[in-house]
């Protein structure tokens, strides 16, 4: 009786979840829409300005562009589109080489579509540029976990946890690692 009752809620709050999920992606969809008009509109605006006061619109710096870049990669993502979020986040990486959130997440994205030795360089770059990034540490751990390297993903999570001890996934990770 008692766990016919838990299993009916646990299903019921499944389902409850799976919908909000659903819904929640369309709220992402809808927000990376305005953003992108909302961005276009920008650059109208200021193009009008620039127009009436016969000033050449300034070109932006690489910096801002690279940011701008990253910026559509996430969106991007956050419509699974992967390929093109790919492309976005290699242009940040182009445009600002220091950037290790531009190089953590084409790293993600190469290992995400399969393309792991990439990917492993990717991360590579990102920890010379900010060996301190804790989630650069667990996503190569979990690319050396699915190749079977358990040795190395041993040693990358244990660096995370000790950059990141008490992140959401320290426990999942704790347990990857047996404690």
């Amino acid at each position: 009786p008692e766990t016919d009752f838990l299993s009916q809620m646990s299903a019921q709050l499944d389902q409850e979840a799976i919908q909000l999920n659903s819904e929640l992606d369309r709220i992402r969809q809808e927000i990376a829409a305005k953003t992108a008009r909302n961005d276009k509109l920008r650059q109208e605006v200021a193009a009008a300005r620039a127009q009436q006061t016969g000033e050449a619109v300034p070109a932006p710096t690489p910096l801002e562009a690279a940011a701008r870049q990253i910026d559509l990669g996430n969106r991007l993502y956050r419509e699974k589109r992967y390929p093109e979020s790919l492309e976005a986040f290699l242009a940040a990486a182009k445009l600002n080489p220091a950037s290790a959130e531009a190089a953590n997440n084409a790293g993600y994205l190469l290992s995400k579509l399969g393309r792991v030795d990439e990917a492993r360089r990717w991360y590579e770059k990102t920890i010379e540029i900010a060996p301190r990034r804790a989630v650069v540490y667990v996503n190569l751990g979990d690319l050396y976990y699915e190749q079977n390297r358990r040795d190395d993903a041993r040693r990358m999570y244990e660096k995370y946890l000790e950059l990141s001890p008490n992140a959401q996934n320290a426990a999942t990770i704790r347990a990857r690692l047996g404690g």
